[in-house]
C-alpha cells in the first residue's frame, strides 16, 4: 500500500485495488469451498444429492400401517437421513418426525417385488393443508389409478381412500 505522503487521490485508487483484488480472491476461494462441500455431502450421502427427490416405494404402503409413520422410518432406517434433514424434506416439526419414528418401531418396511416400480415423492407430502393419505391418494389418483387400486395398494378400506378423497376435494373447491 501506498503511503499518504504521495498523496489523498493515490491512496485512494490503491485502496480500492486492494479491494478489487481481495473480491476476486474471496469469490474464487468462496466457489472452491463450496463445490468441496457438494463433494463432501456427496461423501455422506452418496445416493441422495441436495437436488434430488426422495421417493417411497408403494409396496411399503400395503401393511395399512400410518403413512406418515412409513415414510419417516424409511427415510431415517433405510436412505439414512436425520430427523432434522427429515423435517426439512417433509415440512415438519423435528419433534413431530422424532415422535412418528418411535411410534413407527411395529411397522415393517419390507418392499414388495410387484409394486416396486410405483414410487411416491416425498414432495407431495409438503403441503400442510392436506393430509398425508389425501396427498398420497390424489397423486395416485392423478396417474389414473382407481379407488380400489388405490385402496389396495396402501392397505386401506375402499371406502376410507374414497371419503378421504372426496373431501379434499370438496375443501379445494
Amino acid at each position: 500500500m501506498i503511503s499518504l505522503l504521495v498523496g489523498e487521490e493515490i491512496v485512494i485508487n490503491s485502496i480500492e485495488y486492494d479491494f478489487e483484488r481481495e473480491k476476486s480472491t474471496f469469490s474464487s476461494s468462496f466457489s472452491e469451498e463450496m463445490s468441496s462441500f457438494e463433494q463432501i455431502y456427496n461423501l455422506f450421502y452418496p445416493g441422495l444429492s441436495k437436488k434430488d427427490e426422495v421417493y417411497i416405494p408403494i409396496s411399503l404402503f400395503s401393511k395399512g400401517d400410518s403413512c406418515f409413520q412409513v415414510i419417516v422410518k424409511h427415510l431415517k432406517e433405510n436412505v439414512g437421513l436425520k430427523f432434522s434433514e427429515i423435517a426439512k424434506i417433509t415440512n415438519r416439526d423435528p419433534r413431530t418426525i422424532w415422535n412418528a419414528h418411535a411410534q413407527a418401531k411395529d411397522v415393517s418396511l419390507i418392499v414388495c417385488e410387484g409394486d416396486s416400480e410405483i414410487n411416491i415423492p416425498v414432495s407431495i407430502i409438503c403441503n400442510r393443508k392436506k393430509s398425508v393419505l389425501a396427498s398420497i391418494a390424489l397423486f395416485l389418483q392423478e396417474r389414473d389409478f382407481s379407488i380400489k387400486e388405490i385402496s389396495e395398494m396402501l392397505g386401506k378400506h375402499y371406502q376410507t381412500i374414497f371419503t378421504t378423497i372426496r373431501r379434499t376435494k370438496l375443501e379445494n373447491e
